[in-house]
């Protein structure tokens, strides 16, 4: 019931989102470093997880959902709902 275009609104709809862009730019800053990270250790662990994502379906799904944006507590019209 509430004007999606009032100011209120709105604050609280950034306010909402803020957290899940803080995770995507610490998601995306962790990726960068693990795979620029020539040090032998990061490279066995970076390539047995990479290994583990594709053998074990379920847990790819769930990296492929939380990567794409489509995973925890989304926008009605990130769900595919008018409003």
């Amino acid at each position: 019931g509430l004007d999606y275009g009032t100011l209120g609104a709105l604050n609280e709809y950034a306010q909402w989102r803020q957290q899940d862009h803080r995770q995507v730019i610490a998601f995306t800053d962790t990726m960068a470093r693990l795979f620029t990270n020539p040090f032998p250790p990061v490279v066995i662990a970076r390539n047995l997880g990479l290994l583990a994502l594709d053998l074990i379906p379920p847990v790819k799904k769930m990296f492929v959902k939380r990567t794409m944006g489509m995973a925890g507590r989304l926008p009605r019209l990130a769900r595919g709902i008018a409003l």
